[in-house]
């Protein structure tokens, strides 16, 4: 059921400092792309996890949080951009500090699926049992 789900969380960390590092405006577009689609499939994945796995009473309040944290991270890249305009290189800090909240996206994605993948190894084997 989860299968496909472990490499989309390192995308945008890997977009961000494959841009951050990049030496050639090619390696900044291949950059962007793995960046997007990383962006791309957290945001299509965000509202249906948190559908599913919110209560009914909370449901409309967490969706709307999840809207408030990107406009939240839009504004704070938008400060970041402002302080490192005038920087030689600074594009370069601009994509790359979106690399630490990634890493933070990626050990989370990948600690969800991994306790996922062993309540479902303890479900094969409880049903080996039956």
């Amino acid at each position: 059921m989860l299968t496909g789900c472990a490499l989309p969380p390192f995308f945008p960390g890997a977009g961000a400092l494959g841009v951050a590092f990049s030496p050639t405006l090619s390696t900044v577009l291949a950059g962007r792309l793995i960046f997007g689609l990383g962006i791309g499939f957290a945001m299509h994945a965000a509202p249906a996890y948190i559908a599913e796995t919110s209560p009914p009473q909370v449901r409309g309040l967490f969706i709307s949080l999840k809207e408030c944290f990107i406009v939240g991270g839009i504004l704070a890249g938008y400060l970041v951009s402002y302080l490192a305009v005038d920087v030689v290189g600074g594009w370069r800090w601009m994509y790359g500090s979106a690399a630490p909240m990634a890493i933070v996206l990626a050990v989370g994605m990948v600690r969800k699926f991994i306790a996922q993948l062993h309540q479902n190894i303890n479900v094969l084997a409880l049903c080996r049992c039956i």
